[in-house]
């Protein structure tokens, strides 16, 4: 294909489009060459057929489309939806899931997209994803900050394998002789980045934790928690001011975070929010408002609705209605419509298209902080709870919903 079409950042023309469709002709006559994999050329040619007969070149549909072509069709999607383009970055993995879910059955073979799905929900780091930035190249490992955030690095994913960084700064400003102080922003979004405009951190699902400056200063922001202490002691392979060395690790709801330089250690222990995301929908049966997803907040001896002992604490639904469910449990109860909502007939066809969903659990002993915000609906209840030791959990369920995609972080 001529790279003034694969480089080209605006929409193809259709003589541009007509080229780009002859490449599935061009690679099965490059493959047919293989004979002892004939599969490649047969893949190659009729792997943009659709399901339903709108693909070509052949314009096959359902079974008449090879096996291995209807598989590679979904994964073709799937990788060129996230990897980078000239025109776009990687597209946020709860879209990539949207788009495969509307193409089964007419894009895709509805199997495979299933099995894509499953792919996808297992993958809550999204790290089949191509990196957005590789960091390889001095461009992208060299950069100028004139003031607070105006300059950040693709984020770079903390978990429980202990992640090292190192790091050169300097000040273009040698008469003041004022050392610089870099920052690290802990934060979570579906595309690795971090974001200061409202639309970016609510599409993205962007939240932020907090911030740790070098000098051992913290500031909280989403965090349960950050506690940092400082010691005069550097690190042996750390030589000159300026050099930083940064260790990171991520144990479920806890972060440790240690930056040594030449004269000090900081040590940032960060307790993160316990949060869970998924996609709801309303069945067609629904009818009533108030039939929307919801959490359950409980003890028991087993963890288990229902279960032995069971006690249920509060009830929250999304539409933000709640009720307190146990005498020894009260609640404070925060809800508020935004520049979101026009009215309560275009909220239930929200649910009815159906909707992503983050809700983050704020926990401080027998205080629980629950926090959403969907369709500009914000609901924040914060409930306390004696429950004589007992763990309290929390349980997602609804009224005429199917709820898909679960993650638990």
């Amino acid at each position: 294909m001529p790279s003034s079409i694969i480089n080209k950042s605006g929409k193809l023309t259709g003589e541009e489009y007509d080229v780009v469709k002859q490449h599935p002709s061009t690679g099965a006559e490059i493959l047919e060459k293989i004979d002892e994999y004939p599969y490649l050329s047969i893949g190659a040619h009729y792997h943009h057929e659709h399901y339903d007969g709108s693909g070509y070149p052949k314009g096959l549909k359902g079974d008449q489309i090879p096996e291995f072509a209807r598989i590679i069709s979904v994964a073709d999607a799937y990788d060129a939806m996230t990897s980078i383009r000239s025109y776009r970055d990687p597209i946020p993995q709860d879209k990539v899931r949207e788009q495969i879910v509307m193409g089964a059955g007419t894009q895709f073979d509805p199997r495979y997209a299933r099995l894509m799905l499953d792919l996808i929900d297992t993958d809550t780091e999204y790290e089949m994803k191509e990196r957005v930035k590789s960091l390889e190249s001095e461009d992208d490992t060299a950069f100028i900050v004139s003031e607070r955030r105006s300059a950040v690095t693709p984020g770079i994913l903390i978990n429980r394998h202990m992640t090292t960084v190192r790091m050169m700064i300097g000040s273009d400003d040698e008469a003041t002789g004022i050392a610089p102080v870099p920052t690290m922003i802990l934060f979570d979004s579906l595309d690795g980045l971090a974001h200061s405009r409202e639309e970016e951190i609510k599409d993205r699902l962007y939240f932020e934790y907090g911030e740790i400056w070098f000098d051992g200063r913290t500031e909280t922001d989403g965090a349960r928690k950050m506690q940092a202490t400082t010691q005069d002691i550097g690190a042996p392979d750390i030589r000159i001011n300026g050099e930083y060395k940064i260790e990171a690790v991520r144990i479920k709801d806890h972060a440790l975070i240690r930056v040594y330089g030449k004269k000090s250690t900081v040590e940032v222990i960060v307790a993160l929010p316990n949060s869970t995301s998924f996609h709801t929908q309303s069945l067609p049966t629904a009818r009533l408002v108030w039939h929307c997803p919801s959490v359950d907040l409980f003890c028991s001896d087993d963890g288990r609705v229902f279960g032995r002992n069971y006690r249920e604490l509060a009830y929250i639904r999304l539409d933000g209605e709640s009720r307190e469910c146990d005498p020894d449990c009260s609640m404070t109860a925060d809800s508020s419509t935004g520049k979101g909502f026009t009215d309560w007939d275009a909220w239930k066809e929200f649910n009815r298209q159906g909707y992503d969903v983050l809700i983050t659990f704020r926990v401080d002993g027998n205080r629980i902080t629950v926090q959403t915000e969907n369709g500009g609906i914000s609901v924040r209840n914060t409930i306390t709870a004696n429950t004589g030791g007992k763990k309290i959990c929390a349980a997602i369920t609804g009224d005429q919903v199917a709820l898909t995609g679960i993650r638990i972080s």
